[in-house]
């Protein structure tokens, strides 16, 4: 809300990696996204790209991307409930969605 106005409504992950103006850009800026924003939300499509050896589910959040990360800085394939291989995550979007 600002000044008495709804302004944005969404999940707390939609508003945070989506906000549709300004003032929303402002308000969640400092937020920590590690808890909140989903690999499913950053993962780019594969595009003809082979999987990687290391797989994520859909579902995981940022920090254990990171953590991932930490082990080696090879992209991770993005996996749904059944184990196919939906997207894939770079170091450079992990940052990128960490950062905000």
């Amino acid at each position: 809300m600002n000044d008495g106005a709804i302004v944005q409504i969404g999940t707390p992950e939609e508003i945070v990696t989506n906000p549709v103006d300004a003032y929303v850009t402002e308000f969640v800026q400092g937020i920590n996204r590690v808890n909140l924003v989903r690999a499913e939300t950053i993962m780019s499509p594969l595009d003809g790209r082979a999987s990687t050896r290391k797989t994520i589910d859909s579902d995981c959040e940022l920090g254990d991307i990171v953590d991932q990360f930490m082990i080696n800085l090879d992209a991770v394939t993005v996996v749904d409930g059944a184990g196919s291989a939906i997207g894939m995550i770079t170091v450079t979007e992990a940052l990128g969605a960490l950062r905000g």
